[in-house]
């Protein structure tokens, strides 16, 4: 039994990467502390849309469901204001146009150009180089009509887009590709880890503990390395436990 708990665990500490990140350069919010989320002011046009208010509404209890949960990360999102553009009809890029004042704050629209559920980019431009986050969600008939705070998720998905994460692997978290949380209402633990790491309120946990994070810069080669790592390091944690050598194991012991 001790060693089938073993080989578990090995394998589990082989696969802890998850998370993948949006972009290389980890380009994220500066004001770390209030970021403001802001609403189109046309809402969604579309037979049984939301008002700007309403997106505005779900928006924040999505973030006060999830991302203002996790204590160990430095950010909170603020609810801001609506705003006195138009979304509709919009891809992100043409909408990203639109609202590129509003540096360091995110922005929600609806619009038809969207194909899929709801989409989301951030990016840096400008001088400054400061990040605008903006969020589309469909407006389509067939887009609307879902409970309260499962809408609320989907935008707290997108959101977790502009702030820098990718999607995961788990297939319960929020982040998941597929919105494998929506309904859950809550995060799992790989949604708190990629937040932390990409807005922690000191200096990155380093060592061993540093080296068994979730986090997978999908663009960064180098991160490749940190699997069969995290697996020599997940051996020797089991050996030293267990205080015996690996080699002295009997095919008997796992009867």
């Amino acid at each position: 039994m001790k060693i089938l708990f073993s080989i578990f665990s090995i394998f589990i500490f082989s696969n802890v990467f998850a998370f993948t990140l949006t972009n290389q350069q980890f380009v994220r919010f500066d004001n770390k502390k209030d970021i403001l989320v802001h609403v189109a002011q046309d809402g969604c046009s579309a037979s049984g849309g939301y008002t700007a208010q309403e997106l505005l509404d779900m928006a924040m209890n999505g973030a006060e469901l999830y991302w203002n949960t996790v204590e160990t990360a430095n950010i909170r999102l603020a609810r801001g204001q609506i705003l006195g553009v138009n979304a509709n009809g919009l891809d992100t890029t043409q909408f990203y146009s639109e609202v590129f004042s509003y540096r360091n704050q995110i922005v929600i629209g609806c619009s038809s150009a969207v194909s899929s559920t709801a989409a989301a980019v951030a990016t840096s431009r400008g001088s400054d180089r400061n990040i605008v986050g903006v969020v589309l969600f469909r407006d389509a008939t067939a887009n609307f009509g879902r409970p309260y705070d499962t809408t609320s998720a989907i935008l707290a998905h997108e959101i977790g887009h502009t702030l820098g994460l990718g999607h995961t692997t788990f297939a319960h978290a929020l982040m998941q590709g597929s919105g494998g949380s929506l309904g859950l209402y809550k995060l799992t633990q790989d949604d708190r880890d990629g937040l932390t790491y990409l807005y922690p309120h000191d200096k990155e946990v380093g060592g061993c503990l540093g080296s068994l994070g979730t986090i997978y810069d999908v663009n960064n080669d180098d991160d490749f390395m940190n699997g069969p790592l995290n697996f020599i390091i997940g051996l020797i944690l089991i050996l030293f436990v267990m205080r015996r050598p690996f080699w002295r194991f009997k095919l008997s012991q796992l009867r």
